[in-house]
């Protein structure tokens, strides 16, 4: 039975290796979360950017009630895979133009909840 007795030096190691384990298990979680919500941030800054050129382009059709031309500008944003739908609302909150990309469940018919 001498394979059961550890020397002096090494008593605490595998406790040490335990904790060591578990710590880069943590770290990894931490980094996971993390880099996840990066992501997050990113897809909002970019939905962002879209929604504002989007906003600049169509302020033209706006004014001059050009329903057609609001639709184009929208129409363009089916380009990008990850928008699912596009809606533009006049300064009354009515849509003026609306396009749906992938089936999503309802699209807003009025821009009031939108506005602040």
């Amino acid at each position: 039975m001498n394979w059961l007795k550890i020397p002096p030096g090494w008593r605490f190691t595998p406790l040490i290796a335990m904790v060591a384990a578990l710590l880069v298990l943590a770290a990894g979680v931490a980094m996971a979360f993390y880099q996840d919500q990066l992501y997050r941030q990113q897809k909002v800054r970019e939905a962002t950017a879209q929604a504002e050129i989007l906003a600049a382009t169509v302020t033209a059709a706006l004014v001059f009630k050009d329903s057609k031309a609001a639709h184009e500008y929208v129409g363009a944003l089916a380009s990008n895979p990850e928008v699912d739908a596009a809606t533009v609302y006049d300064a009354s909150g009515a849509y003026v133009a609306v396009s749906v990309f992938e089936p999503i469940r309802q699209i807003p018919t009025t821009g009031a909840a939108f506005i602040r």
